[in-house]
C-alpha cells in the first residue's frame, strides 16, 4: 500500500518541470487552489477524521492539486510539509522517498528554479548545506523568484546555520518583493524575529 501511494505521488508530480521554467509561481496561491484547500482540508468534517484518514485525505487533495497545477508552489510545499511531519509517521520512509524524488528532479532539471527550490525545501534539516546550494542556484537562475529567499530566511533563523544578518536580508527581500504574501511561514518569521519598527518599514 505504501509503495502504491508513493508511486502514484511520483506520477502526479512528474509534470513539475514539463512546462516552461519561465512559468514561476507568484507570492500568493491561485484563488481556486486556496478555495479547494480551505473547503477540503479546513472543514469541520476534516477535523473529525482520524489522524490516518486526515493524512490520506490531505495527500489525495494536494496530489490532485499538484497534478492540475504543476507549476504552483503552494500545494507542493504543503505536501512536503505534510509528508515530513505527519505522513512519515503513518508510512515510514515516505519522506525519504519524497526527498529522493526531488533529488532526481534536480538531476533532470538543474536549471529550473522551481525544481531547485522545492528540492531544497524538502532537504532542509536533513541536508541543509545542499539545500542552501540549491536555493542559491535558484536565485541565480531567476533573481525575481522570491521563494528561495523565504527558505533561506528559514534556514538562517536558528540552529547550526543561524545568521541574523542573512536572515534579515532574505526575509526583507521576500517581503519587499511580495508584500501581499499569505504564506504562514513568512508571516511567522516576520512576527518572530523582526521588531515592530522593522515590520513597519517593510510596508
Amino acid at each position: 500500500m505504501i509503495r502504491t501511494s508513493l508511486a502514484i505521488f511520483v506520477l502526479l508530480v512528474a509534470p513539475l518541470s514539463a512546462e516552461s521554467s519561465s512559468a514561476l509561481p507568484g507570492c500568493k496561491p491561485r484563488p481556486e487552489i486556496a478555495k479547494i484547500i480551505h473547503e477540503q482540508l479546513g472543514s469541520n468534517e476534516f477535523d473529525k477524521l482520524s489522524f490516518a484518514d486526515q493524512v490520506a485525505r490531505r495527500r489525495k487533495v494536494l496530489s490532485e492539486l499538484i497534478a492540475s497545477y504543476p507549476r504552483e508552489i503552494d500545494p507542493q510545499k504543503r505536501l512536503i510539509s505534510a509528508t515530513r511531519y505527519w505522513e512519515d509517521s503513518v508510512q515510514p520512509g515516505s519522506f525519504a522517498s519524497l526527498q529522493e524524488h526531488y533529488r532526481q528532479q534536480v538531476k533532470e532539471h538543474p536549471e529550473d528554479p522551481l525544481t531547485l527550490d522545492l528540492a531544497a525545501n524538502a532537504l532542509i534539516g536533513t541536508d541543509t548545506a545542499e539545500a542552501i546550494r540549491l536555493l542559491e542556484a535558484a536565485k541565480a537562475e531567476a533573481p525575481q523568484f522570491v521563494w528561495p529567499d523565504l527558505d533561506l530566511a528559514d534556514i538562517y533563523t536558528s540552529g547550526k546555520f543561524a545568521d541574523k544578518q542573512k536572515f534579515t536580508d532574505h526575509l526583507t527581500a521576500f517581503w519587499i518583493a511580495s508584500p501581499g504574501a499569505t504564506d504562514s511561514m513568512a508571516r511567522w518569521l516576520l512576527v518572530k524575529d523582526i521588531s515592530p519598527v522593522e515590520i513597519w518599514l517593510l510596508f
